[in-house]
Order: C-alpha cells, then structure tokens, then sequence
C-alpha cells in the first residue's frame, strides 16, 4: 500500500468530522508505542518545558546508571540506548532550546561516566558529534541565549580536557 502526500491528507482531515477525527487518533494510537508517547507529550507536558527537561534528565540518568559496564560493548550498546531515548524526547518536543538542555545533559553524563571515554574512540567520536549538533543549535539562537549557551558548552567540555 503507498501512502498518499500530506498534502492530500492534510486537505481530508479538514473535511472530517470531530467525532471521525477522535477515532482516527485513537486508531493510530493503537499502532505504535511512539505515537502514544509524542500524544502523550503534546497534551500533557508540552506545556512546560521546564518539567519535561527534568524529566528527561532523570530518565537520562536512570540510563546511565543501569548501563552495563562490564566491558566497552555493553557500554556503547547501552550509551546508544541513551542518545536514541534522548533524540525521541528531543523529536517530540520541537523546540531548539530543549535540544540543546537536553543534549548538553547527556555530554555532561558522558563525560563523567567511569570507565572514561577518553579510552574509547567510538564514544568519543559520539561526544564530539553530539558537541557539533549543540553548536548547531546554538547558533539558532538570539544573540543572548547564543552567549548563555555557549558558556554552558564550554563549561561542559572543559571537563573533558
């Protein structure tokens, strides 16, 4: 089955009833486990971006602290689960500064996670990549946050030299 353009089915739904439109909801959430999370975030926690970033933080941390560290497989394996959990919330929620919070977060975990990094080149070609993506989203930013941003980078990698 092809899907048909947003565009056609943008111009559908508006043609919808409410009652029908509910039903398509709820049909879709049915579906799939992110579509019940990105839902679940528009209605509930979108509206304060303050309590969805501690919340994101604290899972983040719960993460890092069941990762298992036995040896550097099972340490990426469970640093990839991370990044990926913090990149959906990051989806989810649209907006440049909860990218940045967010992204910083995790370099600062990262880089506080013993065994170090500094002995790996996978995570730390990993840190370096997500240092790009906050800079990128820096420099979105009006001129005020961009300094505020930017001072909070460089006190999160300072600590890695």
């Amino acid at each position: 089955m092809q899907s048909s353009s947003l565009k056609d089915i943008k111009s559908d739904l508006k043609n919808c009833t409410q009652e029908e439109l509910l039903e398509l909801t709820l049909r879709l959430l049915r579906f799939k486990k992110d579509n019940k999370e990105l839902i679940s975030y528009l209605l509930y926690e979108s509206e304060n971006d303050f309590v969805f970033i501690e919340t994101c933080k604290e899972e983040m941390e719960m993460a890092f602290q069941q990762i298992n560290k036995s040896n550097f497989f099972f340490i990426r394996k469970g640093i990839r689960k991370t990044l990926s959990l913090t990149k959906k919330n990051i989806r989810y929620a649209q907006k440049k500064n909860i990218e940045i919070e967010l992204l910083l977060h995790f370099c600062r975990l990262l880089i506080e996670f013993r065994p170090s990094v500094k002995n790996n080149k996978v995570l730390m070609n990993t840190l370096e990549t997500q240092g790009r993506m906050i800079k990128k989203a820096i420099s979105t930013m009006n001129d005020d946050l961009k300094h505020d941003y930017g001072v909070l980078m460089e006190e999160t990698f300072e600590k890695l030299h």
